[in-house]
């Protein structure tokens, strides 16, 4: 029996206290980048024991409720994930912003790409090794925008090979108002207007990386003046 007041129940996430006489009650939630952390619960003044322990987890009790929430909505995204698509390569974790189908998974997405951002400043964040490649592990995409620009960067180049049969007259032309595909024809549009930003000194969304791999595939910033 260790002499310290407190004795430990591996891979929980709570720091339990108490007072002389009354009921533990869990005052710390255990954040970091270690995917494993421990329950701490005092010897002395708690009505905690080891046989009510066991009771409890005997009819499936959760200590660690923060975890287990996380755990089902991971598992509400998996679902989300085999849904969009009969093609698993064509499926994905793109939880649309507003949701009707389930507006709180939409949420708890948006909260993993925060606290990843803030895992990455090196600031206080509930995000850890073990959640990053569990959701890395299905193909979640931290940087949604970043995304969304390469997903229609791609559907660019494959537009651009249609046009004809000789590479030598292949272009990106995008109609604005391209029946086939309106949201290229719309990003295509919005590729000029912030290159345009970006050349005035105002604020934009084209980076030096953006433009190189836009003319690579010979992209006209001036179609009217082409």
């Amino acid at each position: 029996m260790k002499s310290s007041s407190s004795w430990l129940l591996s891979k929980k996430q709570w720091t339990w206290q108490c007072s002389p006489g009354l009921t533990c009650e869990p005052t710390t939630w255990h954040m970091g980048k270690s995917s494993e952390s421990t329950i701490q619960i005092p010897s002395r003044g708690s009505s905690m024991t080891i046989e009510r322990i066991r009771k409890l987890e005997a009819i499936g009790f959760v200590w660690n409720f923060r975890h287990y929430a996380w755990n089902q909505q991971y598992l509400n995204l998996v679902a989300f994930k085999k849904q969009t698509s009969p093609d698993p390569d064509q499926q994905h974790c793109n939880v649309p912003q507003d949701y009707p189908a389930n507006q709180t998974l939409s949420t708890w997405v948006y909260k993993q790409r925060t606290h990843y951002g803030l895992l990455q400043d090196d600031k206080t964040s509930s995000m850890t090794i073990e959640r990053i490649r569990k959701l890395e592990a299905i193909g979640f995409v931290w940087n949604f925008r970043h995304y969304a620009w390469n997903q229609q960067y791609l559907n660019l180049v494959a537009f651009k090979k249609q046009t004809s049969p000789d590479p030598d007259q292949q272009h990106c032309n995008v109609p604005r108002d391209y029946p086939a595909n309106q949201a290229l024809g719309n990003w295509a549009n919005t590729q000029r207007t912030q290159y345009r930003f970006l050349q005035e000194g105002k604020k934009s969304s084209m980076t030096i990386e953006r433009i190189r791999k836009l003319e690579a595939i010979g992209f006209l910033w001036d179609v009217h003046n082409a």
